[in-house]
């Protein structure tokens, strides 16, 4: 009898051990490396790519916090306090994303649509896994007076850096870049083009300590105003000099595991006119963001080496902009109060790095976004910013304490009697004398 249940008991215990043994080497297998991580690691991106690809929803399309309207529109809250002009909003409608201006009462003056494939059609070169066009975002644009309008489309490919394009006022392509970048776009001095990138590292880059690929290396592009490349400066190599910023594993270890582990969302050259009041700078040295390092940093694109860097004062930042004064603002995501939403504008001088001005929604509305996010300053010294989720853009006075004074809620639809905001990604203000092609018919 005895002898009957252990052959019972024998393969099941057979079995457990070589799960747990399989469990077992898995684990230390992932942790240090050894075969099958890599083909794993692989594996795993694949099917990540086609979820993303072919599978999943837009994912821009949420429903709306408590006093969202029913429909688009505009909201004066201090008239007397608004800055003049239209806004360029850059979003997510029904139809797909894309940029339309608005007046003060929110009525669309000018629209602008294009999608992936469109124009880059449906075997873009610079992806291994193109998405649907639903799911690809418009995300970081600059706009000429003339209504040509510059942008990346990012998300949901892979790699997610998309490719950037340069658009006329009717929607018609001048130019396109078929490499992966993504983010923000900024115009500098010289009308060059600064924009972030990245390429899929599966095997590492060589000379980068402290991580483990595949991973992204990310790129500042300096691009002409045609379109061709003229520079690239490597985020990661920029480290050189600092080989401890990416060995933060809160343990013994010094070697990280993290397909994106800058997550450049910003490139900023510092204005020749504004030089003089950051005097640890050089005109043309590069502001960057690094999202995932919760770090800015300044690089000098002459060395391409860090000279400056600030962490500890934002979370998952966006947006790190010079301003005249010699300070510099900050979208900080997740670096506010939670009572009050939990984000933040900052505006931080960089020489004592602390805080001189903040936003962040307390006794008016709660102002929140997990990600993305920008602002700017305006001539009447407000700040207009959006709340990308929330659908939401908002100009804000720059007094202590600060007033909302006027809003655009970028409403898709209701459904079951709540309002559905679509992602707004980029708000921007215009003189309107300043657009030329307003003039002419608006569609």
């Amino acid at each position: 009898m005895r002898r009957s249940l252990l052959d019972k008991v024998a393969p099941f215990v057979f079995v457990v051990g070589l799960l747990l043994l399989a469990f077992g080497y898995g684990f230390y297998a992932a942790r240090e490396s050894l075969f099958p991580a890599s083909t794993l690691n692989h594996a795993e991106e694949s099917a990540r790519g086609i979820w993303e690809a072919y599978i999943r929803p837009p994912p821009f399309d949420r429903p709306g916090r408590a006093g969202t309207p029913n429909e688009s529109q505009a909201i004066t809250h201090l008239a007397d306090r608004v800055a003049d002009g239209v806004t360029l909003v850059v979003g997510y409608r029904p139809e797909g994303f894309g940029a339309w201006i608005v007046d003060a009462k929110g009525n669309i003056l000018h629209r602008w649509n294009a999608t992936f494939s469109q124009v880059f059609g449906n075997k873009a070169p610079q992806l291994q896994y193109q998405a649907r066009d639903i799911t690809i975002a418009w995300h970081g644009v600059h706009m000429y007076p003339n209504g040509d309008l510059l942008f990346n489309f990012q998300d949901n490919s892979f790699p997610f850096g998309s490719g950037l394009v340069k658009l006329d006022k009717d929607s018609n392509v001048v130019w396109r870049l078929d490499r992966n970048t993504h983010h923000a776009v900024t115009v500098g001095d010289d009308g060059s083009i600064w924009v972030a990138a990245h390429q899929y590292r599966p095997d590492g880059v060589p000379g980068v300590r402290g991580l483990e690929p595949w991973y992204y290396e990310d790129e500042a592009l300096k691009v002409s105003p045609d379109g061709k490349v003229l520079d690239e400066t490597s985020i990661l190599k920029a480290f050189a000099e600092r080989p401890g910023a990416f060995t933060v594993t809160y343990d013994g270890r010094t070697d990280v595991k993290q397909s994106d582990p800058t997550h450049l969302n910003d490139v900023e050259p510092l204005p020749a006119a504004w030089a003089a009041q950051f005097p640890q700078f050089a005109a043309g040295d590069l502001l960057v963001s690094l999202r995932n390092m919760n770090m800015l940093a300044v690089i000098d694109p002459v060395t391409k080496l860090v000279k400056w860097e600030m962490s500890g004062l934002f979370v998952q930042q966006h947006d790190a902009d010079f301003l005249p004064n010699g300070h510099i603002m900050v979208y900080d995501n997740q670096g506010g109060d939670p009572a009050c939403g939990g984000t933040r504008i900052l505006e931080i001088d960089p020489v004592s790095q602390s805080v001189v001005w903040r936003y962040d929604g307390c006794g008016e509305k709660p102002f929140f976004s997990a990600t993305r996010g920008m602002q700017t300053v305006l001539p009447n010294g407000n700040v207009l910013t959006i709340e990308p989720h929330g659908g939401r853009i908002l100009e804000v006075t720059h007094d202590d304490p600060s007033r909302l004074v006027w809003e655009y809620y970028n409403v898709v639809g209701v459904v079951d009697g709540v309002p559905h905001v679509g992602l707004i990604t980029h708000a921007e203000r215009f003189r309107t004398e300043d657009l030329t092609f307003l003039a002419g018919p608006t569609s």
